[in-house]
């Protein structure tokens, strides 16, 4: 399963991610792909997940990573556009 990950400050680096590298470490899952406006959340991200790749929009991340799931670690009240850019796209 293909996750991407939408928003990476602290409550995602804080438990989203490690539980989802330890699903990674035991090739449940990989992270495709991040997008988050601070690079330094986005590079520790990459630097947590090899094969993932950093997007400038949740739209990139989808069109371009294609992830069967998004997680959805930003603020709330950006989680409607990220919604409904997954759910236009049959992504869970």
């Amino acid at each position: 399963m293909n996750i991407g990950i939408v928003g990476a400050g602290s409550a995602a680096l804080r438990a989203h991610l490690p539980a989802l590298t330890r699903a990674a470490e035991a090739d449940a899952i990989a992270v495709t792909g991040v997008v988050d406006p601070q690079r330094s959340h986005r590079e520790e991200v990459l630097r947590r997940c090899p094969g993932a790749r950093s997007f400038a929009s949740v739209a990139a991340l989808l069109d371009e990573a294609r992830p069967d799931l998004l997680v959805i670690a930003s603020p709330p009240t950006s989680h409607l556009d990220a919604v409904r850019a997954a759910f236009e796209r049959d992504v869970d």
